[in-house]
């Protein structure tokens, strides 16, 4: 079970860029509000250079360029004629050093179980700029699948302290599932479940039969 200075070291944990294609992304913060939440919109590229056509110190004629693109994200800059005054525009706040729309577009992929290759295919098919498949592999290894199991483990203790708190006998069900259509029927995920509340206890990749009874009483053991 973590500890609460295993889970201070997690809350800051940022996961490496090596083997991504966000290498060399400045931190970039946003505290106004959580960028995963904000109304995000499909801009088309001629429309979001008009914006930029201006010089923001003179207000003369000033020529955008696409300066880089990292998934979702698009970075533009622009150079006025006239003062030779030039800026760089995000198009996306970051999470540590990655940009929140990818990190939310990856997530939104695993958390609603969508096919990860058929999700990307459909953005690039209407051209709208996305991550490749790699990239995502690497938020799902180094990123989402350690929230997962933090929020899970999070989710257990306070379980834990509930059933304490309610000083009375539990009544847990359990039930197991070994075998599916073109599937091998040797090992299956058993689950426990507290009746009176309705809340999942535990569930646990075990082999069929045997496996099923040990689970039972391990699952029964750690509420008690």
């Amino acid at each position: 079970m973590a500890t609460k200075s295993d889970e201070d070291r997690a809350s800051s944990y940022e996961p490496s860029s090596a083997g991504s294609d966000e290498s060399h992304i400045p931190d970039v913060q946003n505290d106004c509000c959580n960028p995963l939440e904000e109304t995000k919109y499909i801009v088309s590229e001629s429309m979001l250079m008009e914006l930029f056509n201006v010089c923001r110190r003179c207000q003369r004629l000033a020529t955008p360029t696409v300066h880089q693109r990292v998934g979702t994200m698009v970075k533009i800059a622009a150079e006025c004629e006239f003062c030779g005054f030039t800026w760089l525009w995000c198009s996306q706040p970051h999470v540590g050093s990655i940009p929140a729309g990818n990190i939310g577009l990856s997530a939104s992929i695993l958390f609603t179980g969508a096919l990860p290759s058929k999700f990307l295919r459909v953005l690039r098919c209407i051209g709208v700029a996305t991550l490749t498949q790699r990239t995502f592999s690497n938020h799902q290894a180094s990123l989402l699948f350690p929230v997962v199991a933090r929020v899970w483990d999070r989710q257990q203790r306070d379980y834990v302290t509930r059933a304490e708190d309610r000083g009375k006998p539990l009544v847990i069900g359990g039930d197991g599932r070994a075998d599916s259509p073109g599937h091998c029927a040797k090992f299956g995920s058993y689950s426990t479940i507290d009746l009176e509340e309705g809340t999942v206890i535990d569930i646990q990749l075990v082999q069929v039969m045997i496996s099923f009874q040990r689970t039972i009483l391990c699952c029964t053991t750690m509420v008690l």
